[in-house]
């Protein structure tokens, strides 16, 4: 009985370690499957990492290819920029000096022009002529006669010639209501930068009154009443003292006494000068102007010679010189 029971025992525990031995290799199995499907799993998530990143290098590598693209266009756009830029600039200094060109050529084209219509007034108008040294000498230097009939005949405004500064101002001087034209249009009714000598339209009796105003322009070669400029260095003055005023049947002499530079609006040639006490303070005032003295004696009594044109030193200045006509007692 002992030994069925013992045998039944052996034989149940057998089964049982079988079964056991079942279980355990059925767990081993089923750990091991979830082991290979973690794995898998794992292999899985990798191999999509692996794609994610794959995919951003390349989106990396494609985003530099664009920006590097981009900073290439960007580039381009303003070398093309700047070559536009240096063409235009090019374009435009070229036209700049063409204009320059242009209105070099047109003043030298005025001067010459002026000149040249001066000159033939000259040859028309001054009779008498003795052999000069030159062609822009005329017959006034050398003791012509100005042939005042001839130039009415040219233009009824002429009144008078002045001569001064050794024949560098030699020119007809005229007389009209509108002073504006003359300075655009030589007395031969020409329009040219140099324009006319003229009186100042307001003169009653031009070289008769107590002050007469002539005007000319301060051109830049040395024509017209540029030589007034001369008249800053008192050296110049003392070998040019006088200028000369020629009337139909007469000639003036005028003794140079005050010679000053100033802005427009402060000249005192527009002052009041009608009582002898308002010329005197004139007088007086011109000489406070005056860059230099000359000692010659002027008073309310005399008749003056003003002489105007255009100085460069300051905008909207004038270079002014004064001088009193030389009577038979001086």
């Amino acid at each position: 009985m002992f030994f069925v029971l013992a045998v039944s025992l052996i034989y149940g525990n057998r089964k049982f370690a079988k079964l056991i031995d079942k279980l355990t290799h059925l767990r081993i199995e089923n750990i091991m499957r979830k082991q290979a499907r973690k794995q898998a799993r794992e292999q899985v998530r990798e191999q999509a990492r692996r794609r994610a990143r794959k995919r951003a290098r390349e989106q990396a590598r494609m985003q530099t290819r664009k920006q590097v693209r981009a900073r290439i266009k960007s580039n381009r756009k303003k070398q093309d920029k700047s070559i536009l830029v240096l063409q235009t600039a090019r374009v435009i200094m070229a036209l700049a000096f063409f204009v320059l060109l242009v209105l070099i050529g047109y003043h030298l084209y005025e001067y010459r022009k002026g000149d040249r219509i001066y000159s033939q007034i000259r040859e028309k108008t001054i009779t008498d002529k003795t052999e000069a040294a030159s062609v822009e000498e005329t017959a006034v230097e050398n003791g012509g006669e100005i042939d005042f009939e001839a130039l009415r005949n040219l233009n009824p405004d002429c009144v008078a010639w002045i001569y001064g500064c050794d024949g560098e101002i030699d020119y007809p001087v005229v007389l009209s209501k509108d002073d504006a034209y003359y300075l655009t249009h030589t007395i031969s009714g020409e329009v040219n930068k140099a324009g006319s000598i003229f009186v100042d339209q307001y003169a009653e009796e031009p070289f008769r009154e107590f002050q007469t105003i002539l005007y000319g322009h301060n051109m830049k070669n040395g024509s017209m009443f540029h030589a007034l400029m001369n008249y800053r260095n008192p050296e110049y003055w003392e070998n040019h003292r006088t200028v000369t005023i020629y009337l139909e049947g007469e000639k003036k002499e005028y003794r140079i006494f005050a010679a000053y530079y100033s802005y427009y609006s402060e000249l005192p040639i527009y002052d009041n000068m009608e009582t002898q006490e308002e010329r005197a303070a004139y007088l007086a005032r011109i000489k406070a102007l005056s860059r230099y003295d000359t000692e010659v004696e002027v008073s309310a009594e005399d008749k003056l010679l003003t002489l105007v044109t255009c100085e460069y030193s300051g905008e909207d200045y004038r270079m002014v010189v004064h001088a009193v006509e030389i009577t038979e007692t001086d």
